[in-house]
């Protein structure tokens, strides 16, 4: 048992030491015939690497393994193989049950909405609420700003060199105890317009692009329906249209603004 365990050790490249003296209270170890240890065939790295893969315990750390108990776990490390009598085939492996599918319904989550607007007040005139791009750096540049007083003039109505633009960002805050839902940015947009039109004398709104219309009116008809009617408000009436971006992205679009504000130019005639 002694000559297999330092064959174990010698295979696996540790050192057998051996106590030059005896130590005051060890038990007694016989000698090692080293011809006899020569004699003996060395253990392979292959059967130890056999031996280390398997479930038993480490042949350091446990007792002597004897032949027979190496044989077994070799034995155990090779995988058994399969005969062609038990190897699965088509034929006899079970069919399995369909898993069946529960059918989920779609419910369409409205999500926050996100937009930016420009208010845009010729004072003794008008105000113009138009949608325009979150990340502009410059929301209103000068040749719309020139194109809504041109437009305004073709109406016959009389303009301030100078307007008033304020911004309107939704959401306004983004913090989690802040309402932003599609109901708090109507409220939001519709008192800001209101308070637009508190500061001023105007005669008349007009509201350009989809989301104005849909957060600044009293409407649940959509964009295409609304736009292009005269809305009599509670003081001054509002019209909806395309929004100043779109109209510089589509110029095509340009001539639809002109039919869409006819209702508007009539009305300015109209008050004369």
């Amino acid at each position: 048992m002694q000559l297999a365990r330092n064959q174990y050790l010698q295979a696996m490249g540790i050192q057998v030491w051996h106590l030059r003296e005896t130590l005051p209270g060890a038990k007694h170890v016989s000698d090692v015939d080293l011809g006899t240890l020569a004699a003996i065939p060395a253990v392979t790295h292959e059967s130890v690497d056999a031996i280390d893969s398997t479930e038993s315990p480490n042949p350091v750390a446990a007792s002597v393994l004897s032949e027979a108990a190496v044989a077994e776990a070799l034995t155990a490390a090779i995988p058994a193989q399969v005969s062609p009598q038990t190897a699965p085939t088509e034929a006899n492996i079970a069919p399995q049950q369909p898993v069946p599918v529960v059918a989920k319904q779609n419910v369409a989550i409205e999500e926050n909405p996100e937009f930016r607007l420009a208010s845009i007040v010729f004072p003794g005139c008008c105000v113009v609420v138009t949608e325009v791009a979150r990340q502009a750096v410059e929301p209103i540049a000068k040749p719309q700003l020139t194109f809504l007083k041109e437009l305004l003039l073709s109406m016959g109505a009389e303009i301030p060199e100078q307007p008033i633009i304020t911004l309107f960002n939704w959401p306004m805050l983004r913090t989690a105890g802040f309402d932003q839902s599609a109901a708090a940015a109507s409220e939001a947009c519709q008192a800001f317009l209101r308070g637009q039109k508190s500061k001023h004398t105007l005669s008349f709104v007009l509201l350009m692009g989809e989301q104005p219309g849909r957060f600044m009116l009293n409407e649940n008809s959509s964009f295409e329906d609304v736009k292009g009617r005269l809305l009599q408000a509670t003081e001054q009436p509002h019209l909806l249209s395309y929004s100043v971006d779109k109209l510089f992205e589509k110029p095509m679009l340009k001539s639809q603004l002109w039919h869409d504000i006819q209702p508007l130019r009539v009305w300015l005639q109209q008050q004369e």
